[in-house]
């Protein structure tokens, strides 16, 4: 005999399962099962007697002995399909059963910006090492704490959705083309067009602008093409981080992003007209400053600490700050 358990929460999954294979839903057995933490799981069963049924299902390499996440042999038995479509909803099952959309950073080096991904977790390797070869998928199996994970690549998640349209209604999420990470191609491309980083970041890809927010929407861009150009050492500076002014110079021009870019003028131009180096930081660069936070202070010396990097009146100064406020201020028109 085979059981089906499902949690209360997807008994409407269940019953058109049921319905199905022409099984009386109404058979169904409810019960409340204490799991780990002494939480309680209310589930429904679906049991088979039937042995023609069960056999078939044997022969389908489905698991003889509890859940499939917790099965250490289980196997993604694709080659019983000759058609690619069944194996498909059988990956979507599976995905079903135990996959999530999980947040992962978005770049090879584990920094950065993270974005929602499709993985599969189960105690099985070679199961979604047969998932990986099947679907020819370019992330490798990982471990993962009690068991291993692999994570599935957007496009051909969208394409199990497409086809296969009677999965789980909680898990199904269409993936946007650009969130499989186009950006960096594209906006390469739109650079070298003579775009500027604004207009690729509002125009094209549509990211928001709120006038109340003018200054907090620099950074945010700032902070996006940072995380898109992680894996690009062209535009890394000499310490080995990605440089918006690298982007600029090694693909766009200068002179087509001088909101974005050219910072040192900006800064020396607000100088001189008698603004505060707070101020500047907060309302023409865009970053949030607090005073009495040693963090936030930390950070706006470092960042005119890299703007003036190159700077023969501020280098070598150890207090960067006040020299920049003596160098460049209304009085003195250098």
């Amino acid at each position: 005999m085979f059981s089906m358990g499902i949690s209360a929460l997807d008994l409407e999954h269940l019953i058109k399962f049921c319905e199905v294979i022409g099984f009386n839903y109404r058979k169904l057995r409810y019960e409340r099962r204490t799991g780990r933490h002494n939480l309680t799981a209310r589930i429904f069963y679906c049991y088979f007697s039937n042995n023609e049924f069960c056999e078939n299902l044997i022969k389908s390499c489905f698991p003889e002995n509890g859940k499939t996440s917790d099965n250490l042999n289980l196997r993604f038995s694709y080659w019983i399909f000759s058609d690619k479509r069944f194996t498909m909803a059988m990956l979507l099952g599976f995905f079903d059963g135990d996959g999530s959309h999980h947040m992962k950073f978005a770049n090879e080096r584990n920094s950065g910006e993270k974005r929602l991904t499709p993985e599969i977790k189960i105690k099985s390797r070679i199961c979604l090492e047969d998932i990986k070869k099947c679907f020819n998928i370019k992330y490798n199996v990982e471990n993962a704490e009690n068991g291993y994970n692999l994570t599935l690549e957007k496009e051909l998640f969208n394409e199990l959705l497409l086809n296969y349209d009677k999965s789980l209604k909680r898990k199904r999420y269409s993936y946007k083309i650009l969130d499989s990470i186009n950006y960096w191609e594209i906006s390469k491309k739109l650079l070298k067009e003579g775009w500027s980083l604004e207009e690729i970041y509002f125009k094209k890809f549509g990211f928001s602008f709120k006038p109340e927010n003018h200054r907090s929407y620099k950074s945010r861009l700032i902070t996006h093409f940072k995380n898109w150009f992680a894996n690009d050492p062209s535009v890394f500076n000499g310490e080995g981080k990605v440089s918006i002014r690298k982007i600029i110079e090694v693909y766009g021009k200068l002179e087509n992003n001088p909101l974005v870019i050219i910072e040192r003028d900006r800064i020396i131009s607000r100088r001189r007209e008698g603004w505060s180096l707070e101020k500047i930081y907060t309302e023409e660069l865009g970053y949030v400053y607090y005073p009495s936070d040693s963090t936030s202070r930390f950070r706006m010396r470092e960042k005119f600490k890299e703007v003036f990097k190159d700077d023969p009146l501020i280098m070598g100064y150890e207090d960067i700050l006040k020299k920049i406020e003596e160098v460049y201020n209304s009085n003195n028109k250098l």
